[in-house]
């Protein structure tokens, strides 16, 4: 599944058509989410073939198989509130991709979190 498969809908248009507005509480929780969707889908496509150890790694590596748009990249790679999002190797061969929140400290009790298989 390509992350462009979303056609002409932009990031910020999906949030638009999701019903959030800037002053919404939960718009920045939904922006991430969708972004972190984006990427997950781009793990699940690449994984197989590549191996990635950060979300730097995955972003290229995505760019470069046009799984992500090269002009998204940049927007792609963080949460709503600026912070890059960590991607996270466990011992089981599964990742996670990790957002610090709205606090931007890792390990707290805001992380949005997504296990990927």
């Amino acid at each position: 599944m390509k992350f462009s498969s979303l056609g002409p809908i932009s990031l910020v248009a999906c949030t638009v058509v999701l019903g959030c507005r800037a002053s919404d509480d939960d718009y920045f929780h939904r922006t991430t989410e969708l972004r972190m969707a984006g990427i997950v889908a781009a793990a699940k496509e690449l994984s197989a073939q590549h191996e990635f150890n950060d979300i730097e790694d995955l972003l290229r590596l995505s760019s470069a198989d046009g799984l992500i748009p090269k002009g998204d990249v940049e927007a792609v790679k963080k949460d709503a509130w600026g912070t890059t999002f960590k991607l996270e190797n466990e011992t089981d061969g599964m990742m996670t991709i990790r957002s610090a929140g709205e606090d931007s400290v890792f390990l707290t009790s805001d992380d949005i979190v997504k296990h990927i298989n």
